[in-house]
């Protein structure tokens, strides 16, 4: 009977995890953790970059179809309606005391979507002003307006002569809308968050901090307050004058894709 207790007793421990074993273990598993982890925030992203290029597609249609119905001219980027009222190619901004409610409901483009929520990129995470906030950007110095060639700011906030189709020369090259968004710089004040802008520059434009947010796969920001300039890993999606969709790196958008001709 002593002998048979004793292996009863000696295969219990035998069945049993020492605690070197469960550290073992626990290691195992947190090294294939740091492994796995950025895998999978890579795949949400690049699914958050498919919804996004979908939004955008879905932009450029709506545009095409808003040039169809307008004599072949581009909406235009905005104008005011009355004092307390400013139209956007996103929507209606209307002025309440201190503060702007925008409608979203009212943008230009809003009758060939019927979803605001189409202007709204899934990856964008900074400061919204307009509302629920957009996080895409129109190109409004060259197609929502003629400002880009003029510099005539005398009747703001009121824009004049957005583009016709015909006075776009290659329309697959030049960028109608994109993922937008600038940084609040240090150098200036600013506490280094992403804010939202309904528009976006071409890079001579971008002094040191890009209008453009090239926030997908990777959303780092590079800031470099001795030369004041912002530089981003990641990818921007745009989407074309003639409605195509692609990404784009920081260092391969130019100036000659916001130009007309």
């Amino acid at each position: 009977m002593h002998s048979f207790h004793n292996t009863i007793i000696a295969r219990r421990r035998r069945a049993a995890f020492t605690l070197i074993e469960l550290l073992v273990v626990i290691a195992i598993i947190a090294i294939l953790a740091a492994i796995l982890f950025p895998v999978f925030a890579s795949a949400r992203e690049k699914a958050r970059q498919a919804s996004c290029q979908s939004n955008l597609k879905q932009l450029g249609l709506a545009t095409a179809m808003y040039v169809q119905d307008y004599d072949e001219t581009f909406p235009i980027a905005q104008y005011q309606i009355d004092a307390d009222h400013l139209q956007f190619w996103f929507g209606l901004g209307e002025q309440q005391g201190a503060s702007k409610v925008y409608d979203k409901t009212k943008g230009l483009l809003y009758p060939y979507m019927k979803n605001h929520q189409v202007q709204k990129c899934p990856s964008w995470a900074g400061a919204n002003k307009f509302g629920d906030g957009n996080g895409y950007g129109y190109n409004w110095q060259y197609i929502g307006s003629d400002l880009g060639y003029t510099g005539d700011y005398s009747a703001w906030p009121n824009l004049k002569n957005p583009a016709s189709e015909a006075a776009i020369n290659g329309v697959a090259d030049k960028i109608l809308f994109a993922d937008s968004g600038f940084v609040n710089v240090p150098w200036y004040g600013g506490d280094g968050q992403m804010v939202e802008t309904p528009y976006i520059d071409p890079p001579s434009q971008w002094y040191g901090d890009p209008t453009m947010d090239f926030r997908h796969v990777d959303n780092r920001k590079i800031l470099d307050a001795s030369a004041q300039t912002v530089t981003a890993p990641g990818l921007a999606d745009c989407v074309f004058a003639d409605s195509h969709v692609k990404a784009l790196k920081q260092d391969a958008v130019r100036d000659a894709m916001f130009v007309r001709e």
